[in-house]
Order: structure tokens, then sequence, then C-alpha cells
């Protein structure tokens, strides 16, 4: 069983998730977007993607990423470094900068695993009087060893037990999980981890985030999978709080490997639609989400995340049409409209 929780914050504001996958797992407005209804998906003998219309706005776009050959992570067996260089790996792969590792951040993430670990509990926060305390929140902890002045700060937190687990695996959870992922891919400095086991078994993994670096411009979104992807799972344990799949009747069920796009800090995204198309042949359904239809769910206006309410076919590709508008930090708005592809295992 594996049990995944973390918490959000920029600046003042502070966003809180918790996500629990178990056995080896980590809006729109029409039914293929809609948090709450669904139809069976479209079969068709016709190239549904040629029936795409021609796209309206290249005003903003996706970024282009690297690819697996920039990715390079092979797990040492070190579970502070496997945690930092997935991260940055990843990272990699999608043409973003790399986080700084902080050895005060290592620090943080380190001691407060060790409280997780010494009173076997998973948590942000910290009880005065419990063994190992340090500082009540996220911020606080990192702020007392960190020392630059601290305006962003992050951390996942997650704990694993039973066959097979690692760190690295414990950080590959958290990226498929779409509302952890994010994180992971957005925009901050630093970063550190922490590694502890208790006498049961059970593996506390702590990453800690730090301040802000630019590594997304205006007008533009990360996906993942991103285009040209290959080799994508293609199914995911829905045990994600809050529940991209709430409300629905896919909700804590095996579905589809999940989809997200975000853009930079300050920016806005509004979802209009978002489609996926098997093989150009069959439109899948899908939940879709974004902050301003699902802000229980979504919580930072950024992000749009997606999920099939199935598995996806192995070695199939599938292409995603998304539209709506991006609202930049200065104000401006733009529609978007975005095709890509990516291939499954």
């Amino acid at each position: 069983m594996t049990e995944i929780k973390r918490l959000y914050s920029i600046g003042v504001f502070s966003f809180a998730l918790l996500l629990v996958a178990c056995g080896g797992g980590s809006g729109g407005n029409n039914s293929s977007t809609s948090g709450n209804s669904s139809q069976p998906p479209q079969q068709s003998s016709n190239n549904l993607c040629t029936e795409i219309p021609p796209s309206t706005s290249n005003a903003v776009i996706l970024k282009a990423a690297a690819g697996p050959s920039a990715n390079g992570f092979q797990s040492t067996g070190d579970n502070i470094g496997d945690l930092n260089q997935y991260t940055n790996a990843i990272r990699a792969e999608l043409s973003l900068p790399a986080l700084t590792v902080e050895p005060a951040l290592n620090l943080s993430a380190g001691q407060h695993s060790s409280y997780m670990q010494l009173n076997e509990i998973l948590s942000h926060d910290e009880i005065p009087g419990n063994i190992g305390f340090t500082a009540a929140t996220p911020f606080e902890r990192i702020q007392q060893v960190y020392d630059p002045p601290l305006s962003f700060s992050g951390e996942i937190a997650s704990a694993m037990s039973g066959s097979g687990t690692s760190a690295s695996r414990a950080i590959a959870d958290l990226f498929d999980a779409p509302l952890h992922r994010v994180i992971m891919l957005s925009e901050y400095l630093a970063m550190g981890s922490g590694y502890a086991v208790s006498s049961k078994g059970v593996a506390y993994s702590t990453q800690d985030f730090a301040n802000y670096r630019a590594g997304i411009s205006d007008f533009e979104l990360v996906a993942y999978p991103y285009a040209g992807a290959t080799q994508i799972r293609s199914y995911w344990q829905d045990s994600e709080t809050p529940d991209p799949l709430g409300g629905t009747p896919y909700s804590h069920k095996n579905v589809g490997y999940p989809i997200s796009l975000q853009g930079n800090f300050g920016s806005e995204l509004t979802l209009t639609q978002l489609k996926v198309y098997a093989n150009c042949s069959s439109e899948i359904a899908v939940t879709a989400r974004d902050h301003s239809s699902s802000p229980q769910i979504v919580e930072t206006s950024n992000v749009i995340i997606a999920v099939p309410h199935t598995p996806l076919a192995p070695r199939t590709n599938y292409t995603v049409w998304a539209t709506g508008q991006y609202l930049s930090a200065s104000k401006e708005l733009r529609t978007f409209d975005l095709r890509w592809s990516f291939t499954t295992q």
C-alpha cells in the first residue's frame, strides 16, 4: 500500500492536496470534459483527426520537450539522490530548468521524514511535543534552515510499504498523479529531499521546494504526456485527493493515464473543451477540469487536468485537442487551440 500527501504554497497563498495510492498507483462543459457526466466513446470509420477544424489561434503554444534522451535517470539506491535526481531528470525531459539541490532543503525534508517515521504518521504539519518536532508547517521548517528570504515554498510527502518499496518508486507514483505532477514541474528555484524507514518497514519520503525561478514563458504551456511522447503508461489507479474524478462513476477506479497542462505562476487557464482520440478513429471519454469549473479540485488557476475514464489501449496513438483561454499575469487575454499526440507502451 502507498499513501502520498503533498502541500503546495505560493507566497501567502496555501493549497493542500492528499494522494492515497494503493497497489502500485501512485472543467470543461461538454460530455467529454464535464466533471459529472459522460458518454460512450464515439466510434467512426473516418479519420477523426482530419475533421478537427484548422487551429483558430497560435497565440499560445506548447513548450517543446527535449525528449527522453535528456532524462538520463538511473536509480543508484541512494534514496536522497534518487528523489532529487528523478525530479530534475523529468524536468530536463520537458525542457524545464533543473532545480538547485540545497543541503538546507535536504535537512528540512530529512527532519520531516524522521518526524513522520518516529510518529508513524503522514502529515505536512508537525505537533509540538511529538518526537522529532522541528516546526509546525513546511514554510516554517524550510525558513528555519534556508538562508535566502522565503517567498515560495512547497512540499511533497509520501509513505510507502510493501514489495518494491523505494524512493524512486515513491517519486514516480507522485509524478503519475496529475495534481502532484504539476508541482514537480512548477517554477521553483531549489529543492531537497528526505527519506526515513520505520521499524514496521514504512518508508517516508519528503521533497521540499523553495523560492521562484522562471521556467515557463508567458503564453506557453507544458503538457504531459508531451507531443511525441512514447512509452506512456496506459493506466493509473485514481486515488488522489482532491479526486480528479470526484463525482463520477470512475472515482477510485483503474483509469487511463492522466493528462496535464500548466502555465507559469500567475497565469489563469480556462478550458473550453478537451477531446482525446484513439488512433484518430474513436473519441474516448475523459473528465477534464480547470480551476474555474472545479476550484475544490484544481486549486491553482494555471493548471488543467484530464483523466480518461478507462485504461488506454497499448501501443496506441492518442491525439489531444484542447481549446480555451489564457490570461497572463499582466492581464493579457489570448485564446488557445492546441492539438498534440503521444503513444502508449
